[in-house]
């Protein structure tokens, strides 16, 4: 009877909701994986940024040159389009709306082209430069928003964002998406996207709470050793204290909300499993399997991404990731984790290496 109660109680349990564009069934990704398809494009945008945040993972405010035209981005969306794409994730190398190929002050191209051939759209921005006008326009698109908040506090916010009034300006872009609606849908449309630091980490459960009490998905990572984040040292977090934290905000999550879902870095809520079936491409045109990466296996305008993505050997250990791992990452007897982040294995001089972050030690 006793085991009979807690299979029950785990039943109760739903998954979490999850930022739009990454909900895809184990079938879709196996079939994407065998086939050497893909079921999301990520695009890296220019690196313009009105913001100078101190975490930053891709040192976005570096000047950009040589990028792709709007036509050549079209290209690009095709293709990923013909490989098996269903959405478009724009994970910010800078902030998209300084980009005239995202918006241009009256028409968002790259949006309105990938929902003309069927790929909705997810896209990261501060914040700091939406206005109320422009969150109805997107409301009407089939499109998420993840926006910035890393504290309530201002001076935390604008610390971190290396420009003072900034949280001012990011708490208003997000009372307009709040406003124009996009968390009154499910799944919601809107998400906050949220950095682990030193000097926000007390604060990171009334973060958490704030987003799931108003429908938001809390899109809250570890500190990512990529750009900037590379010598800002000072805004690490002990693994311990993360491993308390994720186990905290589970605890949230199963009390508060019925939610269940396996404490690993580097998301809160979810893992990344993104290097199994997106690929990126970066405004020069580069091919890269991660953001963050820097590792380059071809360039869309000397190949086909078709081409690239069948020729690389380096891709095709990315897709057989679990025969590919090394140290406790392919020891580990947890099966609930995919494979950590490799951004931080990365940084830490082998990209297969075991994640220096993660808490679990292996078998």
């Amino acid at each position: 009877m006793q085991n009979r109660r807690a299979v029950d109680a785990e039943a109760k349990f739903k998954d979490p909701p999850s930022i739009m564009g990454s909900q895809f069934t184990e079938t879709d990704i196996e079939d994407a994986k065998a086939n050497c398809r893909i079921l999301s494009v990520s695009l890296l945008l220019s690196n313009a940024c009105n913001l100078k945040c101190v975490y930053c993972y891709r040192d976005a405010g570096a000047l950009s040159n040589d990028l792709l035209s709007i036509n050549e981005w079209r290209d690009v969306l095709l293709q990923a389009k013909s490989l098996g794409a269903r959405t478009v994730r724009i994970p910010g190398s800078g902030e998209p709306l300084l980009d005239p190929a995202f918006y241009n002050g009256y028409s968002l191209p790259l949006i309105e082209f990938s929902n003309s051939i069927g790929l909705s759209v997810t896209f990261f921005t501060n914040g700091t430069l939406l206005t109320s006008e422009l969150a109805v326009i997107l409301r009407n698109y089939d499109v998420c928003v993840v926006t910035k908040l890393n504290s309530f506090r201002p001076e935390i916010q604008d610390e971190l964002a290396g420009v003072r009034g900034a949280s001012e300006r990011i708490m208003r872009g997000l009372e307009f998406l709040i406003k124009a609606g996009f968390a009154r849908e499910s799944p919601t449309r809107l998400g906050i996207d949220t950095v682990i630091v030193s000097d926000n980490y007390d604060e990171i459960p009334k973060l958490f709470l704030y987003c799931r009490e108003r429908n938001i998905v809390p899109y809250i990572t570890v500190n990512l050793h990529g750009g900037r984040a590379r010598t800002n040292t000072k805004l690490d977090v002990p693994r311990q204290w993360l491993r308390s934290l994720f186990e905290h905000l589970l605890t949230i999550d199963r009390t508060k909300f019925g939610f269940e879902w396996f404490p690993s870095p580097p998301i809160v809520a979810d893992q990344c499993n993104r290097l199994l079936y997106d690929i990126v491409i970066d405004y020069k045109g580069n091919v890269l399997v991660c953001p963050g990466i820097e590792h380059v296996i071809g360039n869309i305008r000397n190949n086909s991404l078709s081409q690239i993505l069948k020729s690389s050997p380096f891709l095709s250990r990315v897709r057989r990731m679990p025969d590919s791992l090394k140290g406790k990452c392919r020891t580990c007897s947890s099966k609930k984790c995919i494979y950590g982040c490799r951004l931080e294995a990365w940084s830490h001089g082998d990209f297969f290496g075991p994640d220096p972050m993660c808490w679990y030690e292996g078998d």
